[in-house]
C-alpha cells in the first residue's frame, strides 16, 4: 500500500513551519540569571620559535673571527705544534700546551709570549663562540603568545617614557640621581 502523497507533504510542510517559527536557541548563549559572560580570549601571537638568532649570530661571529686567522697561522707555520691550530675550539690550547720554552726555542721571549697571548685570546673567543651557538638552544627564542581578556584595556608597552629620572638627596645631605619606573 502507498502512502498518500498529498498527506506526507502537508505534514512535511507542518514540521518546517513549526521549526521556521521556533524560537532559537544556541548553547553557547548564556541565560540572564547566570550573569555576565565571560571575557572573550584574545590571543596574539608573533610566530618565530626557535634557536635564540641574536645568540648564533654572535656565537658564529666570535668563533669565525677567532678560528679563521688559527687556520692561516697553522697552514703557514713551519711548526708541527701549530699544525693544531685547524682544530676548532680546543686547537690554540692544545698548541699553547706544546710550545716551547723562549729560553731553548729560536724564537725571542717578546715575541714567544705574544705568540701565546694570542693563542688564549683565540681560544677564549672560539670557545665563547662555540658556547653562544649552544646557548642559543638552550635559551630559544619563544613565541610571543599574549592571552588576555577583551574587557581587559589594552597592555601598554614598556618604553623609556615610563622611566623617570630625577635628583634626590641621599643619605644624610648627599645628592644623586634616582631612577624609577619598567627597566
Amino acid at each position: 500500500m502507498r502512502p498518500h502523497l498529498p498527506a506526507a507533504y502537508a505534514a512535511c510542510a507542518a514540521v518546517a513551519t513549526a521549526l521556521a517559527w521556533a524560537p532559537a536557541s544556541r548553547a553557547d548563549e548564556l541565560a540572564d540569571d547566570d550573569g555576565p559572560p565571560p571575557p572573550a580570549i584574545i590571543v596574539e601571537k608573533e610566530g618565530y620559535t626557535g634557536p635564540n638568532r641574536a645568540l648564533v649570530t654572535v656565537g658564529l661571529v666570535a668563533f669565525g673571527v677567532a678560528y679563521v686567522p688559527s687556520v692561516i697561522v697553522g697552514a703557514e707555520s713551519a711548526r708541527s705544534t701549530d699544525r693544531r691550530l685547524f682544530i676548532p675550539v680546543v686547537g690554540p690550547w692544545l698548541d699553547l700546551a706544546n710550545r716551547p720554552d723562549c729560553r731553548t726555542g729560536s724564537i725571542g721571549c717578546g715575541r714567544e709570549t705574544a705568540n701565546k697571548l694570542l693563542l688564549v685570546a683565540s681560544g677564549t673567543f672560539q670557545v665563547a663562540g662555540a658556547l653562544a651557538v649552544l646557548a642559543a638552544f638552550v635559551f630559544p627564542e619563544r613565541d610571543g603568545y599574549l592571552a588576555s581578556a577583551a574587557s581587559d584595556p589594552p597592555r601598554q608597552r614598556r618604553d623609556a617614557e615610563r622611566v623617570h629620572v630625577e635628583p634626590a638627596e641621599l643619605g644624610g645631605g648627599g645628592y644623586g640621581v634616582l631612577a624609577f619606573g619598567f627597566f
